[in-house]
């Protein structure tokens, strides 16, 4: 039992090992992703607004963080342990600057923070709340200071980083929970079978002398005494052990195939199941085994039946079997355990959650019942990509990527309709690019669960939402030019947009 035990400990060690490994590479690319977005940003748009007479000077500062981003970068996956307390004081003190420099659209850099924010939910739970309300409150002090418009983005885009982070968090724990239980079944399956190898060679392997006694002892019994084989209850006594354990298919298949042939004599109502595939690898909870053996007992096959599985599903999900001509289903568990691990979910939700950023004023001042709609939509849409990868596993992954693209276009429709800012912060907004963010990565992702028709046909959508969306655009401002007098010049509207 010790033994057993510490083979458990280890298994859950080596599982969070995993775990860590896997945060410590998501918050890293995450980081470095969007601090290199938003120094780019700062180094366009700055210099022409605010500070038009220290270009230099913004470039090289924004170039001098971009360095820095890239610097702790290679430390962090190299495996150099930088003070995380270090790391969150240089990311107050970096949003702080920038903000005073950004002056009114300071929502750039607010989004520095984030990922701080994403990395503290993931490793301290809850307790990550404080790094917005840190960040947010050293931004407005520092703001407050020099004399520019408090703004509530350093509070909020940090807060969206540590939701993500507590998503991600939980969505990790439950399947590190659901792994390891999967991994105990496994190896009772893999008991199973060294066992019914080991013991059933001997007990009902072929041409044995037991096989020889089982179809001979009907002739050598005393009449009007029991015909049963002596050694029946040795058999039983083998299966009983071997029951109430998960099982991969083809080890449950012989164990019933030896047990049907031995407890009769007649040849001709033996049965040879064929596996076909890799369907013998299917692994069965200890209900499906039960059922498969019910169902099996129905049917009464004989002869040579081939056996094949058209879509395995997860351990304790609803199996479908084709046995010769007939088709058997093994309901799914009372509570299906093991949802294989699958990030689309995940990308859709945070995807619409991101989006409803488009409805700041400095941005690109989509309405927010319309942005907070669209991000029900992704809401709704996750979930149910959720419940479909449960049912489907991998196989699910081309639908899922399909509904993740139809809310991108969604996204890339209605923002572009509805926005009111066609310039902000220097930049002419494309809100319709959004949805490459989340996307783009996920057809990445899946680009090996994908056939080749399938992935030109995610590049072809990809490109029409792109082109369609930018044909919405309103028509850009024009700088207004008034001539002598202070009379506005025909065609210009006072708004800055020239008439149709």
């Amino acid at each position: 039992m010790n033994l057993v035990s510490r083979d458990k400990d280890e298994l859950a060690a080596a599982f969070q090992a995993v775990s860590a490994r896997s945060i410590e590479y998501v918050s890293c690319r995450f980081r470095l992703n969007l601090r290199l977005a938003v120094r780019l940003t700062c180094a366009v748009s700055l210099p022409g607004i605010r500070w038009p007479a220290h270009q230099g000077t913004v470039v090289a500062a924004a170039v001098l963080c971009a360095a820095y981003d890239v610097a702790l970068f290679m430390l962090l996956r190299r495996g150099a342990r930088v003070p995380h307390m270090l790391r969150l004081t240089l990311d107050v003190l970096d949003t702080a600057a920038w903000c005073v420099m950004l002056g009114g659209s300071v929502e750039p850099a607010a989004l520095i923070a984030s990922p701080s924010g994403l990395e503290v939910a993931l490793r301290k739970g809850a307790r990550a709340v404080a790094v917005p309300v840190v960040v947010g409150t050293a931004a407005a002090v520092t703001m407050h200071a020099a004399g520019e418009a408090v703004s509530a983005a350093p509070f909020a885009l940090p807060a969206l980083g540590v939701l993500g982070g507590l998503l991600i968090r939980r969505y990790r724990a439950g399947r590190l929970r659901e792994r390891l239980w999967e991994a105990a079944a496994e190896r009772q399956a893999a008991a199973g079978r060294a066992e019914l190898a080991g013991q059933h060679s001997v007990a009902v392997g072929a041409d044995t002398a037991v096989d020889v006694l089982t179809r001979t002892w009907p002739l050598l019994a005393v009449p009007g005494r029991s015909s049963a084989f002596p050694l029946a209850a040795w058999r039983q006594g083998l299966a009983e052990r071997a029951a109430g354990h998960a099982e991969y298919l083809g080890t449950a298949l012989l164990r019933w195939e030896r047990e049907h042939n031995s407890g009769h004599p007649e040849l001709r109502r033996d049965v040879d199941f064929e596996i076909e595939g890799a369907a013998g690898a299917t692994l069965l909870s200890p209900g499906q085994v039960t059922a498969l053996g019910e169902a099996l007992t129905l049917l009464g096959p004989s002869g040579r039946v081939p056996v094949r599985v058209p879509d395995a599903a997860p351990l304790g999900h609803r199996q479908e079997l084709s046995v010769g001509p007939h088709r058997v289903e093994l309901a799914a568990d009372p509570r299906p355990r093991t949802p294989p691990f699958d990030p689309g979910p995940l990308v859709i939700a945070l995807g619409g959650i991101g989006g409803l950023t488009q409805a700041g004023g400095d941005m690109d001042g989509v309405p927010l019942p319309v942005a907070a709609a669209v991000t029900a939509l992704a809401l709704l849409t996750a979930w149910w990509a959720h419940r479909l990868v449960t049912r489907r596993g991998l196989a699910a992954r081309p639908r899922v990527l399909a509904a993740c693209l139809t809310v991108g276009a969604a996204d890339a429709v209605v923002s572009t309709l509805t926005m009111t800012n066609v310039a902000a912060a220097g930049l002419t907004r494309q809100p319709y690019l959004y949805f490459l963010l989340f996307s783009g990565p996920l057809a990445i992702m899946y680009l090996r669960d994908l056939t080749r028709p399938q992935r030109l046909a995610t590049a072809a959508a990809m490109a029409g939402i792109v082109g369609g969306a930018a044909m919405l655009l309103p028509r850009a401002p024009v700088r207004r030019r008034r001539r002598r007098g202070g009379a506005v010049a025909p065609g210009v509207h006072p708004g800055g947009l020239r008439s149709a």
